[in-house]
Parts: structure tokens; C-alpha cells; sequence
């Protein structure tokens, strides 16, 4: 049965569906979390696509950039979602895009020196805060998390795996 600490109660039993919408909420607040408090330079998304970039151009040993249709696929975006954000990191001056010379449909996306810089100061900032909010929970609990987590993430898959192949939830 699983539990909730109330300040007057104690530890209190829930009930299923109590205990459901209390983890889907937490999952939500997660997602939700606001990102952009710690690095108003640039959005979630726009963090999130410059450390592909990089990474992708790293993986690739290539300077010359990634191809757009690489990018979308690794961020498993829509073309127009991707297509406004690289506006907007083009605008901020953090990518610079340019036609392939080798086949000119495709379009090259990679990270200017001004981007490099910005992503290394949030790569920076996101370490540090990481650092501070495992150093409070303390390392056997994150430990616990992931093993948590890992074991969640598994039965959610199994689940949609059956759902997919026609079983019905219990």
C-alpha cells in the first residue's frame, strides 16, 4: 500500500486512483519545471537543441556542421517546430545554417563560437546545480531514483508493448 507524510497525521494510506493522480502530477510538475529560471539566455528547447548540435558535430568529428534532417530525427521534433527554433538560435547568433555545397536540398546547421560560449556557461550552470541538488538528497538516494525510475520506465514500456499487441489494462 503506499503512503503519504502528512505534517499533522503522520504517514497516511492512499488510495489507487489518489496515489495515480499524485505521481502523474508529480510527473507533470517535472516537465514542467521551470528550466528558464536558471538560464534566461536561452529556452529549454533551445538548450536542448544547441547541446545536440554539438554533440552530433563532436560525434561526427566534422566542423562543418550537422545536416537539419540529423537533428530532427535525434530530437524526434516536427520540421516546423525545428525549423522556428533554429530561426531563433540563428537570430540570437548561437548557429549559423548554409545550403550543403554537396547536395544544396540539404541544409547545415552548426554552433558559432557566441553559441559555444553560451552553451558552455549553462553546460556550467546546469552542472553545478545539479551538484547542489544531489549533494542535498545524498548519493543513496539518487542512486535509489534511478534505480526507481529505471524500474518504472521498464514496466510503463512493457505495458504500452502489450497494449500495442492488443492486451487490455487490467
Amino acid at each position: 500500500m503506499a503512503y503519504e507524510k502528512s505534517k499533522k497525521k503522520g504517514w497516511i494510506a492512499l488510495c489507487r486512483s489518489e496515489l495515480q493522480e499524485q505521481f502523474f502530477g508529480l510527473m507533470q510538475k517535472f516537465q514542467k519545471f521551470h528550466f528558464e529560471r536558471m538560464i534566461p539566455e536561452v529556452s529549454k528547447m533551445e538548450f536542448i537543441t544547441l547541446h545536440q548540435i554539438f554533440q552530433l558535430q563532436r560525434k561526427n568529428g566534422t566542423e562543418k556542421g550537422i545536416y537539419v534532417s540529423e537533428l530532427i530525427k535525434k530530437t524526434d521534433a516536427l520540421p516546423s517546430a525545428m525549423s522556428r527554433l533554429l530561426k531563433g538560435l540563428e537570430e540570437k547568433g548561437y548557429i549559423q545554417r548554409e545550403c550543403d555545397k554537396e547536395n544544396r536540398r540539404n541544409t547545415l546547421v552548426c554552433v558559432t563560437e557566441e553559441g559555444k560560449k553560451v552553451g558552455e556557461q549553462v553546460r556550467q550552470r546546469m552542472e553545478g546545480y545539479k551538484d547542489m541538488v544531489f549533494q542535498k538528497m545524498g548519493k543513496e538516494q539518487v542512486v535509489e531514483l534511478i534505480r526507481l525510475w529505471e524500474q518504472l520506465l521498464s514496466c510503463m514500456d512493457e505495458e504500452l508493448t502489450d497494449m500495442s499487441a492488443g492486451q487490455t489494462p487490467v
